[in-house]
């Protein structure tokens, strides 16, 4: 789908919208709607930019203002949809088949996902992970001998993988990308340390062994707890005079813990203490030291 904005309704046109999920890739975006409307779960054939496909209603129509082209719905599902749907479902798997031995025929650095038909059967998209570039053209060619339609070779990475196929991420929930974000947004180790997260790559990492989305849902709660307190190892001087030194941080009630020099440990509000000598490493220096230990360099 090309680009869009939305916003709420000022002096220009107003469209009316539905949010839509189809594709392989779990797609959700707005299409435009004219002259009907649609419930939540129900089935509609869209008009997208890859060809014409069958989609899951998930809102209501709306109104709002767009910038940029939508693509539309152009009806309500019939029943006969839904059965050219299900046949597809199923000759894809053949392809699948058919697919990943022509690849092996051929010597192909490349290891094949999935295959998806469009409802009308014009194309069909194979989508693979490979490494490195590969140089598909012969395959091609013999995939269209067999298949007698448009072959579209879409080289993706493990994030879209699991999207694809689904799974279920380490809190017992099917995994985010594929219920309900519309596009992957970048997420670094910062975040990560900022949460006063255990820093293992099996904690933090997800089913696709990059860094977990679910680290930006709270991260700009925490970037702001964290402005105005001293990091751990600095030197303070409490209400009662006596020195001590940072050694734990309770972040969500702001209270600092101090090991005194007389051996005991109290917690101060940052309002309470008195800095006499900052301590620790600079956050950029600590995190790229966590970065170089534990992630692959394309998360960093």
């Amino acid at each position: 789908m090309t680009g869009y904005y939305l916003r709420s309704r000022g002096s220009g046109r107003a469209l009316k919208l539905v949010w839509v999920k189809y594709s392989k890739c779990k797609n959700i975006e707005p299409f435009k709607i004219d002259g009907f409307d649609l419930e939540p779960g129900e089935l509609c054939i869209l008009e997208t930019s890859r060809g014409v496909e069958l989609g899951k209603v998930l809102s209501r129509p709306f109104e709002m203002e767009v910038e940029g082209e939508l693509c539309s719905v152009l009806r309500k599902a019939q029943a006969e949809d839904v059965e050219a749907y299900k046949k597809n479902i199923e000759d894809e798997k053949e392809a699948f088949g058919i697919a990943k031995r022509k690849i092996a025929e051929h010597g192909l650095p490349m290891k094949l996902v999935e295959v998806e038909y469009m409802l009308d059967r014009k194309k069909i998209f194979f989508y693979f992970i490979s490494e490195d570039r590969v140089d598909f053209r012969l395959l091609v060619r013999d995939l269209a001998s067999i298949f007698k339609t448009r072959i579209e070779m879409r080289q993706i990475g493990v994030r879209d993988e699991v999207r694809i196929l689904g799974g279920l991420g380490m809190c017992g929930w099917p995994v985010c990308c594929a219920n309900f974000l519309r596009k992957f947004e970048s997420v670094s180790i910062r975040m990560a340390k900022e949460q006063n997260l255990v820093l293992n790559p099996s904690k933090i990492s997800g089913v696709c062994g990059r860094l977990l989305c679910c680290l930006l849902y709270e991260y700009p709660v925490y970037k702001e707890l964290w402005n105005g307190l001293p990091p751990v190892g600095t030197k303070v001087i409490t209400p009662d005079g006596e020195k001590g030194e940072i050694v734990g941080i309770n972040l969500l009630n702001r209270k600092l813990m101090v090991e005194l020099d007389s051996g005991r440990f109290l917690n101060f509000s940052i309002e309470e203490l008195e800095i006499k000598e900052k301590g620790g490493p600079p956050k950029d220096e600590l995190v790229e030291e966590i970065q170089g230990d534990i992630l692959p360099e394309e998360d960093r």
